[in-house]
């Protein structure tokens, strides 16, 4: 004969195992970003997924939020812009985390109908690829709004491995997938 602590002990390890199941059988998510990239030796916007699956921390203050791994990053720098300033045509100076602690900017290039909308939030990372050993061409970045910018180089110039999903910013119902 079961007690109901057994019964409950039972029920509870189901749960756990169904749980696991549950997870292992769910697709891994990935993070998107917008990239200002080159093609052809052109600096292009791209959509990218980051090949490093999200994962669930365990780390305390974090436990069980989702949490992407960038890589090795190095000499971070911290930028006040004040707003409707024109950032001009440019190549990134190295490979490089962009995150958009507040504000906004427009990014275009010139010569083409692409641009991208950039908003602090969940979607205010981008990845700067585009340097002038890979890129002829530049972007242009205008400051709409009085912005407060993160910029955090990846050590050795590396871009993370990645997937080029298409031509032009990351879409907002799309920042993991």
């Amino acid at each position: 004969m079961c007690s109901f602590s057994s019964l409950v002990s039972l029920i509870v390890t189901a749960c756990a195992l169904l749980l696991l199941l549950t997870e292992a059988a769910s697709p891994a998510k990935h993070l998107n970003i917008t990239v200002t990239a080159a093609a052809f030796r052109n600096s292009v916007i791209q959509c990218w997924q980051l090949s490093t699956p999200l994962i669930t921390s365990t780390q305390s203050g974090t436990r069980g939020s989702m949490v992407a791994q960038l890589g090795d990053l190095s000499n971070a720098t911290y930028s006040i812009i004040p707003a409707e300033t024109n950032g001009g045509a440019h190549t990134a100076p190295y490979p490089q985390f962009v995150a958009f602690v507040s504000g906004a900017a427009k990014i275009t290039i010139p010569g083409s109908t692409q641009e991208a909308f950039v908003h602090a939030g969940k979607n205010g990372l981008l990845f700067a690829a585009d340097t002038a050993a890979l890129s002829r061409s530049r972007y242009g970045i205008i400051f709409t709004k009085e912005t407060f910018l993160m910029h955090v180089p990846t050590a050795g110039g590396i871009v993370p491995p990645h997937t080029v999903l298409y031509t032009g910013p990351c879409r907002g119902d799309e920042f993991m997938r």
